[in-house]
């Protein structure tokens, strides 16, 4: 079928056959809009959604797409000679005589609390009898 260019002396011929046939070229065929009525009740929160699954799903997508860092533990390496310790600096309040002394009472203090007897009956701890109201 051969197909003639619209020109202004065979545009009002084409109309004339169309209209002959039925057919109305001026006026479109309406397709009507299928809308469903929950589309727009919804529309908001829909779009809301959408936004919201394609923010998680680029996230998964770029997680999956970057390259892994693999940490590998440190290995200690030997060497030739021990890392010395640094030397301990004493307080100045080591060197006298009175810290010497409380040492030294510390010590006699903790002796004589070994030779307590912890079953003597003066150091058992007096029953109070208080009216609280508890049952036995």
């Amino acid at each position: 079928m051969n197909e003639i260019p619209a020109t202004p002396q065979n545009t009002q011929t084409d109309t004339t056959n169309l209209n002959q046939i039925g057919v109305n070229p001026q006026k479109a065929p309406e397709i009507p809009m299928l809308i469903l009525p929950w589309y727009e009740k919804y529309k908001t929160v829909l779009v809301i959604a959408g936004v919201i699954a394609t923010i998680v799903v680029g996230s998964i997508l770029f997680q999956a797409a970057t390259p892994k860092k693999i940490v590998l533990p440190p290995i200690p390496t030997p060497t030739l000679y021990p890392t010395p310790t640094p030397d301990r600096k004493l307080s100045p309040l080591s060197g006298l005589r009175e810290f010497r002394d409380l040492d030294a009472e510390v010590s006699s203090f903790s002796a004589y609390l070994d030779t307590i007897s912890l079953d003597d009956p003066s150091l058992v701890p007096p029953t109070l009898t208080l009216p609280l109201g508890f049952q036995n």
